[in-house]
């Protein structure tokens, strides 16, 4: 039998880190996000948040390609997030990779009702 104050305890824990990461993203300092990010990663790899959060910080430090990978698993995840479709839309927009940008951008917009 699982004890519920360890999961509550794990769940207390990567709140958190999470909530560290947005921070030290918000003063720009995306490598400690992601060190943040990866803690988080670290326990479950298939947080949306922290993926999402990870893909963000890649993309700010012009790390596209690791921003492609962390929004393709979100999407794998969740396939109706218009977030990381837009989002993995600007990451393939910045590696010149313009079909796959229209591709993503439109199913974002599809999935808005746009």
């Amino acid at each position: 039998m699982v004890d519920l104050s360890i999961i509550m305890l794990h769940l207390c824990i990567m709140d958190k880190c999470i909530e560290e990461a947005k921070k030290q993203f918000l003063k720009g300092n995306y490598k400690s996000a992601i060190r943040w990010y990866n803690k988080v990663l670290h326990k479950d790899s298939t947080c949306c948040e922290a993926l999402m959060g990870r893909g963000q910080a890649f993309h700010d430090m012009g790390k596209y390609i690791d921003a492609v990978e962390d929004y393709t698993r979100v999407i794998h995840i969740d396939p109706v997030n218009p977030e990381a479709w837009r989002n993995r839309s600007l990451a393939h927009y910045n590696l010149n990779m313009e079909k796959e940008a229209i591709r993503d951008f439109s199913e974002a917009m599809r999935l808005l009702g746009a």
